[in-house]
């Protein structure tokens, strides 16, 4: 999974997901970040709503998103279209910072690329309250 997950072939990485739940192979957050990372980096764009759908997956299973798992999920919203989804993206950063995971350089750079491919191109003082 992890070597789908790397590339673009999300599809892949989501079958396998599949096929190791009929198996009885029980996820854990490694697998999560990895297919979260899969939709972020998806052949034609980003997959932003399959990477919101796992974050909920993963609070059904009572798994807690890492550091590693918000990264990911603000870079597949940075991905988006115009940066048409940066305020859901502001929206996890804050609900990371709530649940006490440390940000790290690497999600704010990816925060403020989302803010900066808003549409409006005005959010730059939410930019610099990060």
């Amino acid at each position: 999974m992890e070597k789908a997950a790397g590339g673009s072939q999300w599809e892949r990485a989501l079958e396998l997901f599949s096929d190791m739940e009929r198996r009885g192979v029980a996820p854990n957050e490694r697998t999560f970040n990895f297919l979260i990372s899969s939709l972020a980096n998806g052949s034609g764009g980003s997959q932003w709503e399959g990477a919101l759908e796992l974050l909920k997956e993963m609070a059904s299973r009572e798994i807690e998103p890492t550091v590693t798992t918000y990264k990911a999920l603000i870079i597949a919203l940075a991905r988006a279209a115009g940066g048409s989804q940066w305020k859901i993206a502001l929206e996890l950063f804050d609900e990371k910072v709530r649940r006490g995971v440390k940000p790290r350089g690497t999600i704010y750079s990816s925060l403020i690329g989302a803010i900066e491919k808003a549409a409006t191109g005005d959010q730059w003082d939410r930019a610099l309250e990060l």
